[in-house]
């Protein structure tokens, strides 16, 4: 048992060296656009929505009727992702899936409940490796940290349960035959989706008996 659980933290301790590093090279990329003036992000806003809704309707994707157009909807989801918090971390996780039906609601519906899970994915893997940071600096026991870090992959999929507040912000569709397409790109409050997987992770270690309310602190960075 013990020799799992070094192996497990062997690879957490992988994954957030490589995550560490992504995210130094991300915090270098979010400080020079937070330096960037007004004017100057609205330009670069407009040249990635002009790329990318020529890509959009390249590839046979449009909006629905009443919507709002496409060039609108990648205006608003790239101002939301040059969105960042006083710390520097993004203001919200995005997700963004594809799914395809016989009806659009029915498409629709599928590619909602797919982002949420993309979006579980990703708040599952930060506090993965929040936990292995916390768990480096010593702050909780090697034992701890594999209990907690089972728990977070394993209650992902309540975690996108909890999603209930999701922001759509694109959606777009497309036939592919007799088959509605509709892709759909979501946004999420970062600190609300980490606050809600400390809960559900705190939910599931006392469900086993584990009471470790001190060591999540430790690990949501908590007085």
């Amino acid at each position: 048992m013990k020799k799992l659980i070094l192996f497990g933290l062997g690879m957490l301790l992988l994954t957030s060296t490589g995550y560490a590093q992504n995210t130094k090279e991300q915090r270098k990329e979010r400080e020079a656009i937070t330096k960037m003036s007004d004017k100057e992000l609205k330009a670069k806003v407009s040249r990635d929505v002009k790329k990318q809704a020529k890509a959009f309707k390249k590839q046979g994707w449009q909006v629905n009727v009443g919507a709002l157009s496409l060039e609108k909807q990648i205006e608003k989801a790239q101002r939301m992702q040059y969105e960042y918090n006083d710390d520097n971390s993004p203001k919200y996780f995005m997700g963004e899936m594809t799914a395809k039906a016989q009806s659009y609601a029915a498409a629709k519906a599928q590619a909602l409940a797919f982002a949420k899970e993309d979006l579980a994915g990703m708040i599952a893997t930060e506090v993965t490796a929040l936990v292995e940071n916390t768990r480096a600096n010593e702050q909780i026991s090697a034992t701890d940290a594999a209990s907690i870090a089972k728990t977070v992959q394993a209650g992902k999929q309540l975690i996108a349960q909890r999603l209930t507040n999701v922001i759509p912000v694109v959606e777009v569709y497309r036939m592919d035959g007799k088959l509605y397409e509709v892709q759909t790109r979501i946004f999420y409050d970062r600190n609300i989706a980490l606050q809600t997987a400390k809960q559900i992770v705190r939910q599931e270690l006392e469900k086993d008996g584990q009471k470790l309310h001190k060591e999540l602190d430790e690990i949501w960075g908590v007085k």
